[in-house]
C-alpha cells in the first residue's frame, strides 16, 4: 500500500488561478463532529487499482472480451484481499456523523483555496514553500506550512467503499463464470457508481483507521 498522497493530482501549482474554488465546509468554531487528524490523507493504491479493474472489466464485457474481463476482476479481488488488514488503517467515514463507520478508501485527492481566500505576500511565500514540499512528496509538512500561515485550503478526496467493492467484484466474477455477462456489467457499474467525493477544510481532515 502506498501511503504517500498522490502529489501529481495536488493542484497547488494553479491554486491562485482556480475558477472553481470550494467554500470551507467547517468554518464555524465548533468544527466537525468527527475526529480529525493534522496530517494529509494517505492514499490507497489498492482502491485505485480495484476501481480501474472494475472499469476495464466492464469495457471488456461490452466488447465481448470475456476472458480479459475475468482477468481484470480477479486482479481487483486480489489486490483488495492481499491488503485486507492494512487497508483498515487508511479507511475513513463516508459522511460527517460522529459514529459513522470508517469504510471508504481514499484513492485520489486534489486541493483548492477557500472561496474567501485573499493572497498576501506572506501567504504567497507559504504557497510557494508548500508547493516545493508537495513536489518533494512530503504532503504533511506542506499542510503544516499552509496551516501555520493561515492559508485556507480545501482537500477534495475520491473515496471507494472497500468492503462493498470487494463483495461486488466477487459477485461479478461469479456472474462471468456463469456466462451472465450483462448482469456482470451492471454489477461492475455499481462499483463505479459507489465512488463519492468529499471536501474537507484543512483543519477538518478525518482520522484514518478510526473504529466505526
Amino acid at each position: 500500500m502506498k501511503l504517500g498522497s498522490k502529489v501529481a493530482t495536488l493542484l497547488l501549482v494553479g491554486l491562485l488561478s482556480s475558477t472553481s474554488l470550494v467554500t470551507l465546509a467547517y468554518a464555524d468554531a465548533a468544527g466537525p463532529a468527527y475526529a480529525t487528524q493534522t496530517q494529509m490523507l494517505k492514499m490507497s493504491e489498492e482502491g485505485r487499482t480495484a476501481l480501474k479493474s472494475a472499469q476495464a472489466a466492464r469495457i471488456d464485457l461490452f466488447n465481448n472480451r470475456t476472458d480479459a474481463a475475468k482477468t481484470e476482476v480477479e486482479k481487483g479481488i486480489q489486490v483488495l484481499e492481499a491488503a485486507a488488514t492494512t487497508l483498515k488503517d487508511v479507511m475513513i467515514p463516508g459522511n460527517d456523523a460522529a459514529d459513522a463507520k470508517a469504510e471508504y478508501l481514499p484513492f485520489d485527492t486534489k486541493m483548492g483555496l477557500a472561496e474567501a481566500f485573499v493572497v498576501t505576500p506572506e501567504k504567497q511565500v507559504a504557497l510557494d514553500k508548500a508547493k516545493g514540499l508537495f513536489e518533494a512528496n512530503t504532503p504533511t509538512k506542506a499542510i503544516d506550512v499552509l496551516r501555520e500561515a493561515g492559508v485556507e485550503v480545501t482537500v477534495s478526496t475520491a473515496l471507494l467503499p472497500g468492503e462493498a467493492a470487494l463483495n461486488e467484484l466477487h459477485h461479478a466474477d461469479k456472474l462471468i463464470e456463469k456466462g451472465n455477462f450483462f448482469e456482470a456489467i451492471v454489477v461492475l457499474k455499481t462499483i463505479e457508481d459507489s465512488v463519492v467525493v468529499r471536501t474537507y477544510g484543512i483543519d477538518a481532515i478525518p482520522v484514518q483507521g478510526a473504529a466505526g
